[in-house]
């Protein structure tokens, strides 16, 4: 039979099929084990460029095998010179085999997206990069591009051989991982995390836990003397005066409106806590030791907590809180200079919980209750013994956009660790909320 050239598909047998089989003509299998299908025919001149582009990919080492569509990428390295090995048929199989046997985990429906048929829906009019892949269809591949890093076995990559994930990344991919490495900074680097990074604690451990109760009710001291510092510029902003008078005036409204009333001891026991935790950042506490007795026993505790949430939550009134009010503000202009995250406190002490390694806000919950964390995060023991939960402090006072939340995305990309080599992106986008910033509600 003799070959057509018709414009499309032309017919080969015999001696022509060996010279095609010799020359690695490009050509497609019919169900007859005696004829194939052939690609367009190539010129000489084209024929001949195409293999001196193949030669030289080899040679530098620009071989890339893309699973999955990913247009961009493609062609950005087509365009820098390399040249696809598309993944089909039996070298698939083998790849998903080594998978297996290492223990991954794979299904069909995997193998059908690795499987790349987007990529022959490409526009490639005149198949020259299918004609390309073809001519280093036995040449290692050097870069693999994959959504899913257990897509390729890492272990059986040669040390020219790249691909688009670090294994073992989760030091810095995952919120775990961020907060622990985070937490031994100062061990390499002089830099306070406090200055970048919100307050963050893993509860696994139980010194983390206990650091994380400790900061809970600090806060809730911080937070008391910001609201008793606000309500007064309230009360001044809308002339309110002093006057003992107007004062026990005001007592009898509140009373009226049936909001219970706290004593003002709580102000001087927010102090006292306030300017112990000041002497520590300060390292004036170097002559305290394991015998000195605490600022607060536990049951101390527990009842300014209550205290505090009667305030803070439910708008309870502080009995003669006005002669307390300048120490106040000198305290927090004291803890302002040696606490780079009291800008971002608010009153209400909230915390952000997180799952440490999943993305697009899933499974975060917001909690201004130190039982309620707690309960939350211990509802699964085993997510707790595998630290899958971190709680940070919530950013109650954000930079604001005409008065909505928004996130900046800014794309990196590491190149190495040694030395540690960053790329990023000149330009950045950002995602605006949908509502209005409020804390009235902690959707």
């Amino acid at each position: 039979m003799e070959a057509t050239n018709s414009g499309k598909a032309g017919i080969l047998s015999g001696q022509k099929l060996q010279d095609a089989n010799q020359n690695h003509a490009p050509c497609l299998y019919t169900k007859s084990p005696e004829v194939r299908v052939g690609l367009p025919d190539f010129n000489p001149d084209r024929l001949k460029t195409a293999r001196a582009l193949a030669d030289k990919a080899v040679k530098m080492q620009k071989i890339f095998s893309i699973q999955g569509p990913y247009p961009v990428i493609r062609a950005a390295l087509r365009a820098r010179g390399w040249i696809e090995q598309h993944m089909h048929g039996s070298k698939l199989q083998v790849q998903q085999q080594q998978h297996q046997s290492s223990g991954s985990k794979s299904s069909s429906k995997d193998a059908d997206d690795h499987n790349s048929e987007d990529v022959e829906k490409e526009q490639d009019p005149n198949r020259l990069h299918s004609f390309l892949s073809r001519l280093v269809r036995n040449e290692m591949v050097y870069f693999y591009w994959t959504n899913r890093r257990d897509a390729i076995n890492t272990n059986i990559l040669q040390k020219q051989q790249i691909i688009n994930h670090f294994t073992k990344a989760g030091s810095f991919t995952t919120k775990v991982g961020l907060c622990l490495n985070l937490r031994n900074l100062h061990w390499f680097d002089a830099a306070n995390p406090d200055t970048f990074f919100p307050r963050c604690y893993t509860l696994a451990a139980q010194d983390e836990k206990h650091a994380f109760i400790e900061d809970y009710r600090r806060t809730a001291c911080t937070s008391l003397l910001k609201y008793v510092v606000k309500r007064d510029q309230n009360i001044q902003g809308k002339g309110i005066s002093h006057n003992p008078q107007d004062v026990q005036v005001q007592r009898k409204q509140n009373k009226h409106r049936s909001k219970p009333l706290v004593p003002s001891q709580m102000i001087t026991t927010a102090l006292k806590v306030c300017q112990e935790y000041l002497e520590s950042l300060e390292h004036r506490d170097i002559d305290k030791t394991l015998e000195t007795p605490q600022t607060l026993t536990q049951e101390q505790w527990a009842q300014f907590i209550s205290s505090y949430y009667l305030v803070a939550h439910g708008g309870a009134q502080i009995e003669r809180s006005e002669p307390l009010v300048s120490s106040c503000e000198a305290m927090l202009q004291s803890l302002e200079k040696v606490s780079p995250q009291l800008g971002i406190d608010g009153t209400q002490n909230i915390w952000i919980i997180k799952p440490g390694a999943k993305s697009r806000g899933r499974g975060i919950k917001c909690a201004k209750r130190l039982d309620q964390i707690l309960r939350m995060v211990a509802i699964d023991p085993a997510l707790i013994k595998e630290s899958k939960w971190v709680v940070q402090k919530y950013i109650e006072q954000p930079l604001l956009v005409h008065g909505t939340k928004f996130d900046v995305r800014q794309w990196f990309l590491v190149t190495d660790w040694n030395p540690l080599t960053v790329w990023f992106y000149k330009k950045c986008y950002l995602r605006f909320s949908t509502q209005p910033y409020s804390l009235d509600t902690l959707d």
